[in-house]
C-alpha cells in the first residue's frame, strides 16, 4: 500500500500491480507474464491488477503523497 502511494505521487499508478496466487508460496508466472504484455505490448488485461486483496486492511504507515486523490 506504501508503493501505491509512491507511484501515485509520481503520476503512474497502474504502473504498479497486485496479484494474490491462490496456489500458495510459487510465483504466479502467468500473472507476471499479463501484468508485462499489458504494460510493454498494450494488450488489455483479463485480471485486475489494481485490486487489492485485503480491501480493509488498515495501512501500516500514517503519511499520504502530497497531491491530488483518486
Amino acid at each position: 500500500m506504501a508503493a501505491r502511494e509512491v507511484y501515485r505521487f509520481l503520476g503512474v499508478p497502474e504502473r504498479l500491480g497486485i496479484s494474490m496466487n491462490p496456489g500458495g508460496a510459487r510465483p504466479d508466472l502467468d500473472a507476471l507474464l499479463e501484468f508485462v504484455a499489458v504494460h510493454w505490448s498494450g494488450r488489455k488485461p483479463t485480471r485486475d491488477f489494481q485490486k487489492l486483496p485485503y480491501p480493509d486492511a488498515k495501512p501500516s504507515f500514517s503519511w499520504s503523497a502530497p497531491g491530488k486523490k483518486k
